[in-house]
């Protein structure tokens, strides 16, 4: 059996030149594994060099997009990749299984797409050839006995497995896409200091309920319901103690 662990760290991986490369210094890189480009964490976004350095110049993506059968959830994957080329500064190259292959700009940008003879990175037309493959096992489960021996069967299902493949071909894109990976020097803030923008209007959010909701309660209180106006057919807690709140304020101003 295979026995794998789980890492207790994302390692930090160095491309240096060689005789067969156009570069002549060495770049830093880390690798996410498909859903992992998800989450800036996941990703290496956050990643630290110990002298203080840029941690990576670029990202790595690796996925397989089989599960989503090639309809939009694989646009919606690929559009995650911007934001982890702006949020560090970093270029991205992505290679996906079923799924839209390409690079990203550190601006965000992306560039050098896996195409069809259309010019098409994604058909829109999902999966059709499983009803085929669906319609092959239940030959195979049904009459699995004679395939060795039924070449007329055999013949069939060669051909279905034939036309699973044409309509593989016509519904994906399939090829290959070489481009150069760009690299910026700059060092962004969310990539220093995290997630530092959204605790503080968290924090700011949580704090001015607490401050308000003394009020509000206050206000609906002290104010019957029935000062909210009839045309409220159904009022709420709340339109109550927004409303009670409005009057408090404006009785509060008066005196």
């Amino acid at each position: 059996k295979l026995k794998t662990t789980v890492g207790a760290k994302r390692d930090i991986l160095e491309l240096h030149p060689s005789s067969t490369t156009t570069f002549e210094q060495k770049w830093r890189y880390s690798i996410s594994i498909c859903n992992e480009i998800m989450f800036p964490n996941d990703a290496g976004i956050f990643l630290q060099h110990p002298t203080g350095d840029k941690p990576i110049d670029f990202v790595v993506n690796m996925s397989n997009n089989g599960g989503f059968q090639r309809n939009q959830a694989i646009i919606f994957h690929s559009m995650l990749l911007p934001f982890r080329a702006v949020e560090a500064r970093i270029g991205i190259a992505r290679s996906s299984n079923t799924g839209i292959s390409g690079f990203v700009k550190p601006t965000g940008e992306m560039y050098g797409e896996v195409l069809n003879h259309k010019g098409q990175r994604w058909t829109g037309r999902g999966a059709p050839e499983l009803d085929m493959i669906e319609a092959i096992v239940q030959i195979r489960n049904a009459r699995h006995s004679e395939i060795a021996t039924n070449h007329s069967l055999r013949n069939k299902i060669e051909a279905m497995i034939e036309q699973v493949k044409h309509l593989r071909s016509e519904a994906g894109v399939s090829g290959q896409s070489t481009e150069t990976v760009w690299i910026d020097q700059r060092k962004s803030f969310y990539s220093q200091m995290g997630d530092l923008f959204g605790l503080v209007t968290f924090f700011i959010l949580i704090t001015s309920c607490l401050v308000l909701f003394p009020f509000i309660f206050y206000a609906s209180m002290k104010f019957p319901s029935s000062s909210v106006p009839s045309n409220n057919l159904a009022p709420s807690f709340f339109s109550r103690s927004i409303s009670n709140l409005n009057r408090y304020i404006q009785i509060t101003a008066k005196k």
